[in-house]
């Protein structure tokens, strides 16, 4: 289970009295320029300045807690657990460590100890929204609706401004199949605030599943507009505007989102594959792919995907196919609609070999794969054009 919350992170600034030792005041500015380097987003630089602190100050209870939040937002959980334990044994009524060590056992699908670690920061403070909030959605994932519901009623009480709370019940309706509440509590939290990007995204998802395709675009298209930083709904929308035959619009709307402080590989590689179905620019899609490849090595069938279909359309073709076998050999490591991407493309190099049965083998594990979406929608396209051959 992921956290449906997030990391947030909680730095104090100490501020040291006048008269202070020169190691207290060296401590003191470092804290100062890790703050910053923080607020910059430079997460590597804070992380160095906090542990030069630890080597002078090694029981410094608010440098451990915010080491342990800045690998925490970093994805190195072992690390992350390790500062927050050191700084739970110091402090063991730290309602804030015990908040991120729930926070952090969450995200990483340690359900039990984050169960107890909120539970435990919720008896020091129990009208914390977040821990609220954060042990409502671990209950979610169990399925247990009815306790959920009562957590995020407390959260919204205390806290009417926490937004997450209202995005967590919206999911906790959508476990009850109640999807008129689930919509009402999402779409008022989006009139809130307009620019909470993933509540956002959830409601174009559940406007597509009650065909309410209006207001999937509609939200989609003020996403865009309003510059949410989201990159997953550029992507959706571009998606929508490629169903609907506007490609170049589509296109515009991938360049907007390669403007946003998140730089996401997929948003890299969608845009190299319109590139190359629009105005088969292979040079300029292959940059995009490098781009996306960089940003995240482990996505390689995608990249070697991408060459593939660009050696195709230079004809390319027995380049092509050492590119297909590299794609098709890490396969599963991909969420299913990614692996739709790289059948239809399979099938469609089968296509310009004139393997039809191997194309057509390709095509409908898309449509098995890609249940309402663009792969099966293409997909669906290309075997009707087989079947009147």
């Amino acid at each position: 289970m992921k956290n449906l919350s997030g990391i947030i992170l909680l730095l104090v600034l100490i501020v040291y009295p006048l008269g202070c030792s020169r190691q207290s005041a060296e401590i003191q500015r470092l804290k100062e320029e890790a703050l910053q380097k923080t607020a910059e987003g430079n997460i590597s630089d804070a992380i160095a300045l906090y542990q030069n602190i630890l080597q002078k100050e090694p029981n410094d209870e608010q440098v451990l807690n915010n080491l342990g939040q800045l690998f925490a937002v970093s994805h190195v959980y072992d690390k992350a657990e390790e500062y927050l334990l050191h700084a739970l044994e110091l402090n063991p009524d730290n309602a804030t460590v015990l908040n991120n060590l729930g926070s952090l056992y969450l995200d990483a699908d340690k359900l039990g100890p984050a169960q107890e670690m909120l539970e435990r920061s919720l008896k020091i403070e129990p009208n914390n929204a977040k821990s609220l909030t954060m042990l409502a959605s671990l209950f979610q994932g169990q399925q247990k609706y009815e306790q959920a519901l009562v957590l995020l009623d407390q959260a919204i009480q205390a806290d009417p401004s926490f937004d997450e709370a209202y995005f967590v019940k919206g999911f906790v309706y959508m476990g009850q199949r109640n999807l008129d509440e689930a919509e009402k509590v999402w779409r008022q939290l989006h009139l809130k605030n307009p620019l909470f990007g993933p509540v956002n995204y959830q409601l174009s998802i559940l406007y597509h599943s009650r065909r309410k395709f209006d207001q999937e675009g509609e939200i989609l298209k003020k996403s865009v507009e309003l510059g949410v930083q989201y990159p997953v709904l550029y992507s959706r929308y571009a998606y929508m505007l490629e169903a609907y035959k506007q490609a170049e619009q589509a296109i515009t709307v991938l360049e907007k989102a390669l403007t946003l402080k998140e730089k996401d590989p997929y948003i890299y590689y969608q845009l190299g594959f319109l590139e190359l179905e629009t105005h088969a620019h292979t040079v300029k899609a292959e940059e995009y792919f490098k781009q996306a490849y960089r940003l995240n090595p482990k996505l390689r069938s995608l990249y070697h995907t991408g060459l593939a279909w660009s050696a195709t359309l230079k004809g390319k073709y027995d380049i092509a196919e050492n590119y297909f076998r590299l794609a098709q050999g890490q396969l599963m490591q991909l969420p299913v609609d990614m692996q739709a991407l790289i059948h239809y493309y399979f099938g469609k190099y089968n296509l310009k070999l004139g393997k039809e049965k191997e194309a057509e083998l390709s095509l409908l594990q898309v449509r098995e794969l890609d249940k309402n979406g663009l792969w099966r929608s293409k997909a669906e396209h290309e075997l009707q054009v087989l079947s009147q051959k």
